[in-house]
């Protein structure tokens, strides 16, 4: 009983810190002024690499832990501040870190609630999940449109091992990471962060996520690779 009182009591604190967090960041994170100061931090950035490297995993890791709608900006100033490699590298490993303890955490406070309250086709979904994880993780990663962190609750809420959910996070996430980290080259002419890759891109690699869930949904086993299964 006192165990459930403080799961819920920390519920409750962790949706208000996103709420907090997300009316923060939409006041703040303007795009236009990211990108003024980017530009103007390229030349000392060079000079200072360490320190970069630290506020920008910090920033990921950050945004990662709250949800917060800021992978996309970041991502191309990394790009911008440090290269594609680098960029790339401080990217993943911020996004990774902060992704871990949201999928701990969610892990911690909600499993048996989402358990109890699961109904037939969710118990579905979840076991299809749990048969293909890698799979079906890289398939929602690849799906631009769906935001990062309900896609980590998810992967929590169906119990998925963690080392599943992190090869499964970095498979989908790389070639977007990548893409948007090359964009970096070129921030002076983005006027937005969707700019930075292109429809056409876009539209290549949600269907294809979209066909590789498809898949793993709702075709028979055999037609997966045993590797992926729990």
């Amino acid at each position: 009983m006192i165990k459930t009182k403080t799961q819920n009591i920390l519920l409750i604190l962790f949706i208000a810190l996103i709420i907090t967090s997300w009316v923060i960041s939409s006041h703040y994170l303007n795009f236009d002024s990211i990108k003024f100061y980017t530009l103007k931090l390229v030349k000392e950035s060079n000079k200072q690499q360490m320190l970069t490297l630290v506020i920008l995993f910090a920033i990921h890791a950050i945004g990662m832990i709250f949800s917060l709608p800021t992978k996309g900006i970041f991502t191309i100033v990394s790009g911008a501040l440090l290269g594609v490699a680098a960029g790339s590298f401080v990217t993943i490993t911020g996004v990774i870190t902060g992704t871990t303890l949201l999928f701990y955490f969610i892990k911690m406070i909600s499993q048996s609630r989402f358990n109890q309250y699961s109904n037939a086709r969710a118990e579905h979904i979840k076991v299809r999940i749990k048969k293909h994880p890698i799979a079906s993780v890289a398939a929602l990663r690849l799906v631009l449109t769906l935001p990062y962190g309900p896609i980590t609750i998810i992967s929590a809420l169906s119990q998925i091992k963690y080392i599943h959910f992190i090869a499964g996070s970095i498979l989908g996430d790389l070639p977007v990471v990548l893409l948007y980290s090359a964009a970096g080259n070129r921030l002076a002419s983005l006027a937005r962060p969707q700019d930075a890759v292109s429809i056409e891109t876009i539209l290549i690699l949600s269907v294809a996520g979209i066909a590789l869930l498809s898949t793993v949904l709702f075709s028979k086993d055999k037609k997966l690779s045993g590797h992926d299964a729990n």
